[in-house]
C-alpha cells in the first residue's frame, strides 16, 4: 500500500545491502541465489516491470515516496535494455544491435505502447497521478485546505495563506490533465496495472467552484 512504501523502500535497501556490507553469503558464492527475490521485488514492484504476454511487457511504477527514480538493466528476449523509472517518466534504451529474426519487445506504460530501437533512448512521460489510491489520497488532502478556508470565512475572516488557494488550483490542474478515454472518463490504474475509467466531472466541477468562490473572496 502507498502509505507503507517508505518503510518498504527502507527495508528493501537494507536487504539489498546487508549481504554486501555485512557477514553473509557473498564469500560462499551464493549471493545471487539468496538475493534474487529481493532484487526481483525492486524490479517488478518499484519499477513495475512485468511480462504480460508474448513480446509485451508492462511498466507500472510504484516508487517509494522518498525515491526519485530507480535504474536497472534487464536482458529480455535476447536483448539488453536499460531502464530509468521515475514518478513522471520512463526512459528505455535498447543497448544491443538488432538481430535478424528477433524483434525487440513492446513496452506498455499506461496507454502508451512503444518498441524501442537500438542506441536511441525512448522517454515516455505520464501523469504522476495515475493510481486510484493516489487520487483518493489527493482528494483527502484538499479537504483540509478547504476546511481551513471555509472556517475562516464563517468566522468572519477571509484572510488565509495564498498557498492554500494555489494548492487547490494545482490539484484542479492535475485532475484535468489526466488521460481520458473516448467516453470522457479519466483513466486510473489499480495496483498491478489494472485500468479503470472513472467519471471525475463532479469532483473537478466542485473544485472549480470552490476555487472561484475563494478567489473572489480573496479579491474582495
Amino acid at each position: 500500500r502507498r502509505r507503507h512504501t517508505r518503510y518498504i523502500g527502507d527495508w528493501s535497501s537494507d536487504v539489498c545491502s546487508s549481504d554486501l556490507n555485512k557477514v553473509g553469503t557473498t564469500g560462499e558464492g551464493i549471493h545471487c541465489s539468496v538475493m534474487a527475490g529481493s532484487l526481483s521485488f525492486i524490479e517488478t514492484w518499484f519499477a513495475g516491470l512485468q511480462h504480460i504476454s508474448k513480446g509485451v511487457w508492462r511498466i507500472a511504477p510504484n516508487l517509494p515516496s522518498h525515491w526519485s527514480s530507480v535504474t536497472l538493466r534487464r536482458r529480455i528476449s535476447g536483448y539488453v535494455y536499460s531502464f530509468k523509472v521515475s514518478d513522471t517518466e520512463v526512459r528505455i534504451l535498447l543497448e544491443d544491435d538488432l538481430v535478424h529474426g528477433v524483434d525487440p519487445v513492446m513496452f506498455k506504460i499506461t496507454d502508451t505502447q512503444v518498441q524501442p530501437g537500438p542506441w536511441v533512448p525512448v522517454v515516455i512521460q505520464y501523469s504522476s497521478l495515475c493510481k486510484m489510491k493516489e487520487f483518493y489520497d489527493l482528494m483527502h488532502k484538499t479537504w483540509h485546505h478547504r476546511k481551513v478556508m471555509s472556517n475562516n470565512y464563517f468566522m468572519g475572516s477571509i484572510l488565509w495563506d495564498k498557498k492554500q488557494l494555489q494548492i487547490l488550483r494545482w490539484v484542479h490542474k492535475t485532475l484535468t490533465s489526466l488521460p481520458v478515454g473516448e467516453n470522457g472518463k479519466a483513466k486510473l490504474w489499480l495496483s498491478g496495472g489494472t485500468k479503470m475509467e472513472c467519471e471525475l466531472s463532479y469532483e473537478i466541477n466542485e473544485l472549480a467552484k470552490d476555487i472561484c468562490f475563494l478567489a473572489c473572496l480573496h479579491r474582495a
